[in-house]
């Protein structure tokens, strides 16, 4: 395996930077009236200590995942080491800097650093190597050390209220000039820690006791402060790295945000949407990207947050937008507490997942536990103005009697120190100074539409196919879909579920043309969480979305909530009309057809795909805001295009193309009928879905007498029995995917949307990094070239003339053996073979049972049939095998 000298391995065979992820502990320890002392550093360090249980470490026992230090800035310390440099208080800031230890590079990108900082009119006062004791160090932290250097910034030129601002101007340019000029290894070793007039970071790739040995400064007794944040790292079955330890420049965070690939596209998509007049001409330019490409999910949640604070709005406020309570479910919760969660999700999906999150910005001190509660959280209030907060009780001992209150951070609650004002207060007092900032409520009531309020279409619906076994052959039917998924969907209101594994073959190796569903596998949370139970946490859980008006991060207006309220993704027929014919202040819809010739092939898909995302950009620019995608008006000539690949590719095109914004796209489909269809298109950025083959099927199967009615039913009581059919098969859904939703720890299908949950197997790398732009995928496969064979094999058979109308669909046999079905490693004659061998006890038959399930020669089934054992050495003794 290739490693990066200062960074993580790049991506290579199995590994993807994109899998880091934190399980770790935090704690903090503030003076709540801002009295600064060297003993909270000191503090600090020993609760550190005492979360070493919290890291990890390798094989090496004295290389960590990392362990880090926020403290405010010690201007004491700054004035015995800086001397006559040094400025007044509030008039500079310093920041610590990995750099390279080559001295060519870390030359370049001090000077990098000093032009972008003079570009912001700042002024540049010098640098200072810190002075380190490695020798506690392990192999792995030692071979991947850089070099960390102190920087020193006057305010030079700008107004101290616009200070943090200009400073965080001046750190992007830099990190972008630095990615731009520099080479890929070079550019890796450099990471400004923290740059601000507030605070200082210091961190490494150490354990817990290691820090405070490390850096010689913080020994100092000169150093003084108010609260000192610490972290200790547990990367999990990920790569450390010394930028990766924690604290970043505000926050410190234990678990993991399962969201975190639809967070990062969805901030990109907001990038050309955000103005504000604070940023001046230069407008959000400079700040691009906002969050880089290669960060954990805590360092973006932390370039998010950072943003954030920008735009005016307090830490506890930013805080509790990006990790908002459970609201949605709860029909007490006071009427303005919930207006404001609701217009703030027109603005920002959750960022979901088990976490606690403690940060500071040098001002106020903040931890919110997430919605689930996920996270263990204790603080405590001592009688001389301290608060104790940790992953757990315990770690910096405490007289009872000195404890004057003590708790939990709750699901979704908030705490904060303010060190200005001398307070410590608690969630309904934090929130309440920003819940009532602004009139949310009126907003929402003047600005936010329910689908139910959108106009009555003008045209019905379209009505139900008379050829709908051509529509099924077209789109991949079968018999064993209609027999063993829809209609026990339709009548139980629940997703049928089968036993654990799958042994049939897989999509790309099976010699059946596939739904592209079927390439895509689920991911599961990567930390140790439990998955949340949908049924037992109903409160939590939450199917709305919202689309319509342009987001600006940047400013709060009634503009802003001017939306469209959806409130379970899959819609009816009537719903869909509604949308697609809505010419309205708030939205606008339109159709555009997802079709292609068949006969043309790869470059007829390739041409209908681009004329799609062109005409879906040039309407978007025209004022609609409901982008109907729609393969209803398939026929003879013409073939629909798969729909994930659709909505996949408008949704990045959009993306990179500076036109996503808060665009709903939705699917009026025959292709997608299973809930794992439904979780594909909603995790690649659909907003609703409305699958119309499945209602007119149901409805053939009540003409058909296969679903329960009376024969005598007159036509208004068929069409009241085919409506609980239809919200049946819809409730169906709505808890497969909140089933779904919760094996990954998300509550939210607002989170869910475009977060990219899945795994490709067998999909070139070209479709990829095109249409799914993010996705895992280690083993290559298809392209548009075989996509476009697939889609005209199944056009034939829909189209070609049938002798018999009431001919039966295929039946498919991907769950149950058929003769002439689906491929599947355990068939009768493999079940036979192990069943005989085990009542015989006969080790020939059992072998006769391997072989059967090994040899794939014939009819290729998993990876491992495609692989040969090349033996070029002896084999190993048995009774020598650990």
């Amino acid at each position: 395996m290739r490693f990066a000298k200062y960074g993580p391995p790049p991506k290579q065979g199995l590994y993807d930077p994109k899998f880091e992820h934190d399980a770790c502990g935090v704690a903090f320890i503030a003076n709540f009236k801002g009295k600064k002392s060297n003993q909270i550093l000191k503090d600090g360090l020993f609760m550190l200590c005492n979360l070493v249980h919290r890291g990890a470490v390798g094989a090496d026992p004295q290389t960590g995942d990392g362990a880090g230090l926020l403290i405010q800035m010690p201007h004491e310390f700054m004035e015995s080491v800086w001397g006559d440099k040094l400025p007044g208080v509030g008039n500079y800031s310093c920041g610590n800097v990995f750099l390279p230890k080559e001295e060519k590079p870390a030359a370049e990108m001090r000077k990098i650093t000093e032009m972008a900082i003079q570009d912001a009119s700042l002024e540049f006062l010098g640098w200072r190597d810190l002075k380190v004791d490695n020798s506690s160090l392990g192999e792995g932290s030692l071979s991947s050390e850089p070099l960390t250097s102190q920087i020193l910034v006057g305010k030079g030129q700008v107004d101290e209220k616009d200070l943090e601002l200009v400073l965080y101007r001046a750190r992007k340019r830099a990190e972008r000039l630095v990615a731009a000029l520099l080479c890929d290894e070079e550019k890796e070793a450099f990471y400004i820690n923290s740059l601000s007039a507030q605070t200082i970071t210091y961190k490494g790739m150490f354990l817990s006791e290691q820090l405070g040995e490390y850096y010689e400064d913080l020994k100092s007794d000169l150093i003084k402060t108010a609260v000192a944040l610490v972290h200790q790292r547990f990367s999990t079955n990920t790569f450390p790295a010394w930028k990766l330890a924690h604290p970043f420049r505000y926050i410190a965070h234990n678990g993991e945000f399962n969201t975190i690939e639809g967070n990062i596209n969805m901030m990109k998509a907001r990038e050309y949407l955000m103005d504000n007049d604070v940023l001046g001409e230069e407008g959000i330019d400079d700040l691009k990207p906002i969050i880089p490409h290669g960060l954990s999910d805590s360092a973006s949640f932390d370039c998010g947050l950072e943003l954030m604070l920008h735009t005016g709005r307090s830490l506890p406020h930013v805080m509790s937008m990006m990790v908002p309570e459970a609201w949605g479910s709860r029909k007490h919760m006071n009427i303005d507490r919930k207006s404001f969660y609701q217009y703030h999700a027109n603005l920002m999906e959750p960022w979901d997942g088990p976490a606690t999150i403690a940060a500071t910005d040098g001002k106020q001190v903040c931890a919110i536990l997430d919605r689930n509660g996920l996270r263990p959280a204790r603080f405590c209030v001592t009688s001389d103005d301290r608060v104790i907060f940790a992953s757990e009780a315990g770690t910096l001992p405490v007289a009872e009697k000195d404890i004057v209150y003590k708790s939990r951070l709750w699901p979704g609650k908030i705490i904060m120190i303010d060190m200005e004002k001398g307070t410590f207060e608690e969630d309904d007092a934090v929130k309440g100074a920003f819940i009532n900032k602004q009139p949310y409520r009126k907003w929402l009531e003047d600005g936010m539409m329910e689908l139910a309020d959108l106009p009555d279409p003008i045209k019905p619906p379209v009505g139900h196919h008379k050829n709908l076994h051509q529509y099924q052959r077209t789109f991949g039917y079968t018999e064993e879909e209609l027999k063993e998924y829809i209609v026990a969907m339709v009548t139980t209101g629940m997703d049928p579920v089968g036993s654990m594994g799958n042994d049939a073959a897989l999509a790309v190796l099976s010699k059946n043309a596939k739904p592209l569903y079927h390439y895509f596998r689920q991911r599961f949370a990567q930390v140790t969480n439990p998955a949340v139970d949908p049924i037992r946490e109903e409160l939590v859980m939450g199917l709305s979305t919202y689309f319509g008006a342009a987001w600006n991060m940047f400013q709060e207006g009634e503009e802003y909530c001017r939306q469209v309220k959806i409130d379970q993704p899959i819609l009816s027929n009537y719903e869909l009309e509604k949308l697609a014919q809505a010419d309205t202040e708030i939205t606008k819809g339109c159709r555009l057809p997802i079709l292609f010739d068949p006969e043309g092939g790869k470059e007829a898909l390739r041409k209908a795909l681009d004329n799609l995302f062109a005409t879906a950009k040039k309407k978007i620019e025209e004022g609609y805001n409901a982008i109907i995608l729609s393969d209803r008006d398939i026929n003879s000539k013409e073939a629909p295009i798969p729909a994930i690949l659709a909505v996949a590719g408008l949704h990045h095109y959009l993306i990179r193309n500076d036109r996503r914004g808060n665009v709903g796209i939705i699917v009026e489909t025959g292709d997608a009928r299973l809930v794992h269809d439904m979780a594909v298109l909603l995790g690649y950025g659909a907003t609703a879905i409305n699958p119309y083959l499945v209602f007119d099927t149901i409805r053939d199967l009540r003409d058909k007498n296969t679903l329960p009615h009376a024969h005598d039913a007159n036509e208004d009581e068929f069409e009241d029995s085919c409506y609980v059919y239809d919200k049946n098969y819809i409730k169906a859904v709505n808890k497969g995917l909140m089933k779904i939703m919760s094996k990954m720890g998300i509550s939210t299908v607002r989170s869910y949307k475009g977060a990219q949950i899945f795994e490709l197997l067998g999909f070139s790398n070209e479709l990829v990094d095109e249409f799914f732009t993010g996705t895992v995928s280690q083993v290559e496969g298809i392209g548009l070239d075989e996509i476009a064979k697939g889609s005209a094999m199944l056009h034939r058979a829909g189209f070609a003339p049938q002798p018999d109308t009431n001919r039966q669909l295929d039946w498919g046999g991907q769950h149950k053996w058929r003769p002439v079905g689906e491929t599947h490693l355990m068939n009768p004659e493999s079940i036979a073979l192990m069943q005989h061998s085990l009542k015989t006890g006969k080790y020939d038959i059992f072998k006769q049972f391997t072989k059967k399930v090994d040899d794939q020669s014939f009819r290729l089934a998993t990876l491992r049939g495609l692989l040969k054992f090349k033996s070029t050495k002896p084999s190993i003794p048995l009774n020598e095998v650990e």
